[in-house]
């Protein structure tokens, strides 16, 4: 053989899409259209707010996300998630509660290496914001800010949206959404993050601004539907 040979490394195809950000932002409305506008399937675990309510936040992080994470890796599986890791890097901070932060980075480097994108939606004034079971209304704000410090922290790529921003028209938004994704890309550019969709219009109360949108296909009715 002449000359020197280097393998050439495997370019990114897998298509994984976490959404997070502080409640009441519109995130899994925003989750389902993506879901059913790029056709990949749309997973909310069940026991989330269950977890929340029995205090089982590191047990949650510790098992269910290092399985996820795991099982996307070893499959190759597409999917768009309504909720994951960053919720555990963010509250635990806002509510200064202990978590494993060892668990955390391994995580998200794992989610960085398989090119996942983090969808951070976030609104520019929580005053109107419906009251929530589980998060206190004066702490949206903190949670905001530390969603933002996620960002930097974060090896994914991340996207932060401002749903004030948006018109009633999903489909238009997320017509906006789809380009910022390149799941083709090379494994050098992961590190090209932290995107802000913006536009310059005035701010305006979106407590009500997305039609519920039933998920197109999801992991977990097509397990329950196995059983």
């Amino acid at each position: 053989m002449v000359g020197n040979w280097y393998p050439k490394r495997p370019r990114l195809t897998q298509k994984i899409v976490i959404f997070d950000s502080p409640d009441g932002t519109g995130k899994t409305n925003i989750a389902n259209g993506l879901s059913k506008k790029i056709g990949v399937p749309y997973f909310r675990m069940d026991t989330q707010h269950d977890n929340w309510r029995k205090k089982r936040f590191q047990e949650a992080l510790e098992f269910d996300q290092t399985y996820i994470a795991s099982f996307l890796r070893q499959t190759h599986g597409n999917v768009i998630m309504d909720r994951a890791y960053p919720s555990e890097w963010v509250y635990s901070k806002v509510f200064k509660r202990e978590t494993n932060e060892q668990v955390l980075e391994r995580v998200d480097r794992e989610f960085a290496q398989m090119g996942a994108y983090i969808i951070v939606p976030l609104r520019r004034d929580y005053a109107n914001n419906r009251e929530d079971e589980v998060v206190p209304k004066e702490k949206l704000q903190a949670l905001h800010d530390t969603y933002l410090a996620f960002c930097q922290w974060s090896r994914c790529t991340t996207i932060k949206i401002f749903v004030d921003d948006f018109s009633d028209d999903l489909e238009k938004e997320l017509a906006a959404i789809v380009p910022e994704f390149d799941f083709d890309r090379d494994p050098d550019m992961l590190f090209l993050k932290d995107v802000v969709l913006a536009k310059p219009v005035a701010k305006k109360d979106v407590t009500n601004l997305f039609d519920p949108i039933e998920p197109n296909h999801s992991y977990t009715n097509s397990f329950k539907a196995k059983r």
